[in-house]
């Protein structure tokens, strides 16, 4: 049976800490939070706001078609010209998991975002490095330098692994027997620190030959010139050695990318992609669609050349 009694402060009370229960990462709670709020402030301005238990369907679709007008754009500055399709779509997944808390609490007895279709959203692909741009850029690495076999080792740790900018520089002395690295990861409820990355031959014969040629005997791993390598330097780095191998820069995130994408082209699952890129169940399968969009592309471009209507008439 429904609580008429139950009072928003106490749902959203109740919806925060199911959220923190589910290992929700910090930005993505506060977002569902404020779409909540956003739905609440709607409902009060129009005198219907007593509990989230008299919401009904149609309070819900009314609000949806509010918000994709531009509802609310006065509290977000990113708004412009109405609401985009990935902000609508992620206003009424956090009201499907706002309600569908109250009705597994016992809240509420039905759920009035169940007939709300997901709007869909086009993935568009992100710039990523591809493999011919990874060899040009080892290319400028030659292994003879001081120079270049940091640079080298540190190109192929970027593609190999796909950590992240802030990963990279905190990593000490890896394991050569186990050819893997521990490397600090972004604070998360219920995570630890660190996670653990791993290397593949190739790649750890070229930190080897780095860490003995720069005489690195203690943390960090990657030095400049004058200390400790920043996540400033390192994309100062990078974009150094794109313009001396005359490709675009698409920043250092642009490694991650192509590092999922090419795991991806070589047979690699989903599950294993998570844990490698250290990305929790909760966001694995989203970023892993984002990431790989470009090669999903080029998967239908191919299939297009063998497959082509058009091209069948020759024959």
């Amino acid at each position: 049976m429904a609580n008429s009694a139950l009072t928003w402060r106490a749902a959203k009370h109740c919806f925060a800490v199911s959220m923190q229960v589910a290992d929700l990462q910090p930005r993505t709670r506060d977002g569902y939070l404020a779409y909540i709020n956003r739905f609440q402030l709607w409902l009060e301005e129009r005198g219907r706001d007593e509990s989230p238990a008299t919401v009904t369907r149609t309070d819900v679709k009314e609000f949806l078609a509010a918000f994709r007008e531009g509802y609310g754009v006065r509290y977000d500055r990113r708004a412009v010209n109405g609401r985009s399709p990935q902000s609508l779509r992620n206003c009424e997944i956090a009201l499907g998991a706002f309600f569908g808390c109250l009705v597994r609490e016992g809240e509420i007895e039905n759920d009035p975002t169940v007939t709300v279709r997901l709007t869909k959203v086009d993935i568009e692909p992100q710039p990523t490095y591809v493999e011919a741009e990874i060899k040009r850029l080892l290319l400028v690495c030659p292994p003879q330098s001081h120079e270049g076999v940091r640079n080298r080792a540190l190109v192929l740790t970027l593609w190999d692994t796909g950590v992240r900018s802030s990963e990279l520089v905190s990593m000490g002395l890896p394991d050569m027997q186990e050819r893997r690295v521990a490397v600090r990861q972004k604070h998360q409820p219920g995570k630890p620190a660190t996670r653990t990355v791993p290397f593949g031959v190739v790649t750890m014969q070229a930190v080897e030959r780095y860490i003995r040629r720069w005489r690195i005997d203690a943390a960090p791993l990657w030095r400049g010139q004058r200390g400790s390598l920043t996540t400033s330097g390192l994309h100062q780095l990078i974009d150094r050695l794109c313009r001396e191998a005359d490709i675009e820069c698409k920043g250092v995130h642009a490694f991650r990318r192509g590092a999922v994408a090419q795991m991806k082209r070589l047979g690699a699952n989903d599950s294993d992609i998570a844990e490698l890129l250290g990305w929790s169940p909760t966001t694995a399968l989203q970023m892993i669609a984002r990431y790989s969009a470009a090669h999903k592309q080029e998967l239908a471009q191919k299939a297009h050349q063998q497959f082509g209507p058009g091209d069948a008439l020759r024959a």
